[in-house]
């Protein structure tokens, strides 16, 4: 991981820490939560496909649809004030500040 702390509207996420914040305040989110968040903030501006979601949050193994869905949901508290293009059948783009 990189060691570079993002920065993002109200929020900053240090990878090397596994740590994302929300003004100033930790942000506690389960460690493939963490994964996802850290995928769409580094690859912002570009689409990320859920095959490609699948293939960096569960490399080799085959997982059902609903734990792609269960990480995405322990975000909502975050994705709330976030700003995400969405592609039906394509993936998701974050849009960061």
């Amino acid at each position: 991981m990189e060691d570079d702390t993002y920065r993002f509207g109200e929020f900053s996420m240090s990878p090397r820490e596994r740590r994302l914040f929300r003004n100033g305040e930790s942000v506690l989110l389960p460690p493939k939560a963490f994964d996802a968040m850290y995928l769409l903030v580094r690859s912002h501006g570009n689409l990320i496909s859920r095959a490609e979601m699948f293939s960096a949050l569960w490399p080799g193994v085959h997982v059902e649809e609903a734990n792609l869905t269960n990480s995405s949901c322990s975000c909502e508290r975050c994705w709330a004030t976030m700003q995400f293009r969405l592609f039906p059948n394509l993936g998701i783009d974050l849009l960061c500040p």
